[in-house]
């Protein structure tokens, strides 16, 4: 169960793509700075600040929210949970990487595949120059297992074999 409020759980996801929306002069570098002070001190931006910084998500988050509204038959906010939630864990963002009008169509597959976001599962854990680096393994889009190297930065209660979610090189959440 999310114990979030949804500004948190919406940074824990979006913060992978913040160095990425940084090389693509996206924000300023004191945004970023900002933003990575945050997210390792567990302080939550507000609102403002994430619809600032994380245009193109709001703007998928907006749409979804507005078909949601429509297959539901009631008004529902592009903050509630249930569409921050389902535009990160059930496709949409993945879908959103793969569509010709994200700034990701020029990205190789490989980078595409780090953006999306995966149920994995932790293979093992090693202690590599003093950080703790979790390798999980996980199947892409095609189906084929692949592996990578995760970052625990929210400092989840994990071991080998636990499933979680991955964005990026991050550990989101356990799935």
């Amino acid at each position: 169960m999310i114990k979030d409020t949804p500004e948190q759980h919406f940074f824990k996801y979006a913060w992978p793509c913040t160095e990425i929306i940084l090389t693509d002069k996206r924000i300023p570098q004191q945004r970023f700075d900002d933003l990575k002070y945050a997210i390792e001190n567990n302080i939550t931006p507000s609102r403002e600040i994430l619809e600032d910084t994380y245009k193109v998500a709001f703007a998928n988050l907006k749409e979804l929210a507005e078909r949601l509204s429509k297959e539901q038959n009631k008004e529902i906010n592009y903050w509630d949970m249930e569409v921050i939630q389902r535009y990160f864990t059930e496709a949409e963002h993945n879908m959103f990487i793969e569509s010709e009008k994200a700034f990701f169509c020029k990205f190789p597959p490989a980078v595409k595949d780090l953006c999306k976001i995966h149920t994995a599962v932790i293979d093992k854990i090693e202690v590599i120059s003093d950080r703790i680096i979790l390798f999980v393994k996980y199947k892409d889009d095609k189906g084929e297992e692949k592996e990578r190297r995760c970052l625990n930065i929210y400092n989840l209660e994990i071991k080998p074999q636990d499933k979680v979610i991955i964005h990026y090189g991050y550990i989101i959440e356990k799935a």
